[in-house]
């Protein structure tokens, strides 16, 4: 999905998705890989006073049928990209699934915010080098923040002044070098 406009805008009804299929069962032994999810690009010059479209690219669900996943998980499909062309989505509270199942890509490697919440959402920030500097506190309710690739080669961080508190299931993930 690439979308270009002068100003994007719209409420939180409002979805782009590109959903990756899910596993076909068809063997009862072996099972099938998903799909990944689908790219988008937000392209804008502007944002409308509410922009609160949210973004998806959930990669299906996979039936593999092995318990081995250190080898199997290499064939599983992945979450979707997202291209935005600066920072201005993100700000101190990330809720109402505004991201969910996207790795993050911007012309710049670098966030830098005074605290952040995130409550009802998920994104990985997926550039190489990237960094995320919250001066104060960082509260993670059922959400998922992540940085950097599986097979990164470069140094990500994630710095926090104070408290990082993590509840309801959320997770943080951390990718950096092989």
């Amino acid at each position: 999905i690439w979308l270009t406009c002068g100003t994007f805008g719209g409420s939180t009804s409002g979805l782009i998705r590109a959903q990756g299929s899910d596993g076909d069962y068809v063997d009862p032994t072996q099972g099938s890989g998903n799909g990944g999810g689908g790219r988008i690009a937000a392209c804008y010059t502007s944002l409308a006073p509410e922009h609160a479209t949210r973004f998806q690219a959930s990669a299906g669900a996979s039936s593999w049928r092995s318990n081995d996943w250190d080898s199997t998980w290499v064939h599983a499909g992945q979450n979707g990209t997202l291209y935005l062309p600066d920072t201005a989505l993100l700000g101190p509270v990330l809720n109402n699934g505004l991201f969910r199942d996207v790795r993050v890509f911007f012309p710049t490697n670098e966030w830098s915010v005074g605290s952040l919440t995130m409550s009802n959402c998920g994104l990985i920030f997926g550039d190489q080098g990237f960094r995320v500097t919250v001066t104060n506190g960082m509260l993670l309710d059922n959400a998922t923040l992540g940085i950097g690739a599986v097979n990164g080669s470069n140094t990500v961080a994630i710095y926090v002044g104070q408290d990082l508190v993590m509840t309801n299931g959320s997770r943080l993930y951390i990718y950096s070098g092989m």
